[in-house]
């Protein structure tokens, strides 16, 4: 099913326990992820979990081959997140409350993991239209 997440917020608001984003914010535009976080936040349930591993910039030549890779393989035009700006990226998405957990991630140490947690009520902002497309694999438990 190719869908964007604004599609599944609709489909089946509130209904997601845990949201994994690995290595996929410094994929979208800069100005297109306050409406994916936003999007992603309206589809969890209240106290449900985002994990969130990406990049930040660093100096290390594995940084720079990733970002040769991802330009240049793939074509996406790829903006990687310092510390600062990811958290603030979240905070803005999900309030100053919702990081519960933040740390470098090895092998290499520009690999940098959050864990967010939903807190309070999902508004039902609507993100801009041009949501990335994702591709989705959803998996519902049977007790639902």
């Amino acid at each position: 099913m190719q869908c964007t997440a604004d599609d599944v917020a609709r489909r089946d608001p509130a209904s997601f326990d845990l949201v994994v984003l690995s290595d996929v914010l410094h994929h979208v535009r800069p100005l297109e992820r306050p409406s994916l976080l936003s999007a992603i936040r309206r589809a969890m349930v209240p106290g449900g979990s985002l994990a969130v591993k990406d990049w930040i910039i660093s100096s290390s030549p594995i940084h720079w081959l990733s970002w040769f890779a991802d330009r240049y393989l793939t074509g996406d035009d790829v903006e990687f997140f310092t510390p600062q700006s990811m958290q603030a990226l979240l905070i803005g998405a999900f309030g100053p409350d919702a990081v519960r957990g933040k740390s470098l991630v090895r092998p290499w140490s520009n690999n940098i993991a959050y864990h967010i947690r939903q807190c309070g009520n999902i508004t039902n902002n609507r993100p801009r239209s041009g949501l990335p497309t994702i591709d989705l694999e959803v998996v519902k438990g049977s007790n639902r």
